[in-house]
């Protein structure tokens, strides 16, 4: 029942906010209100919300957000525009030849291929599996650290703190 009424309230919150046509701003908007609520689902999602790079200038993603606030004063069809996006993205990563060091996320990482790769759990933060995990949790953080794992050619590092060793590990 939290989650209905913070959904609810998320909703009205989000109808008294005015839209500006620009997708980075109303997004930023939009996120700050999920960030805001107090179910630690929504909280998951404006936490995933934080990696969405593409509405940088000139992307195909925020090409297509104003596009339909230009000829509709809304963002109609803003969840296959966002697929579409994602897609492309994924498909334009997936072919790019990476040289040097990359940095990024293991989501990030899935469907390239590298020489070596360099897993960096933190401390606190960057953990591979949060504390008190759920069986769901520790199933998604294997799947991830086993697709990391598997982006490397030659050879993997996992870097973990040694007072606080990944239980995965």
């Amino acid at each position: 029942m939290e989650l209905i009424e913070n959904v609810r309230n998320l909703t009205v919150a989000r109808m008294a906010l005015t839209m500006t046509g620009d997708p980075m701003k109303d997004w930023q908007q939009v996120h700050a209100l999920i960030a805001a609520a107090s179910h630690q689902s929504l909280k998951s999602v404006a936490e995933d919300g934080r990696y969405i790079r593409l509405l940088r200038r000139g992307t195909q993603l925020r090409e297509g957000l104003s596009e339909q606030w230009r000829l509709h004063g809304r963002y109609d069809g803003a969840r296959q525009i966002v697929s579409d996006a994602l897609t492309q993205e994924h498909f334009s990563a997936s072919t790019r030849e990476w040289t040097g060091v990359n940095l990024m996320t293991l989501h990030k990482s899935k469907g390239k291929e590298f020489d070596e790769v360099i897993i960096f759990e933190g401390f606190r933060n960057g953990r591979l599996l949060r504390e008190n995990p759920s069986p769901n949790d520790e199933a998604q953080a294997r799947l991830a650290l086993r697709v990391a794992v598997t982006r490397a050619r030659q050879r993997t590092t996992i870097l973990t703190p040694t007072t606080r060793k990944c239980p995965l590990l």
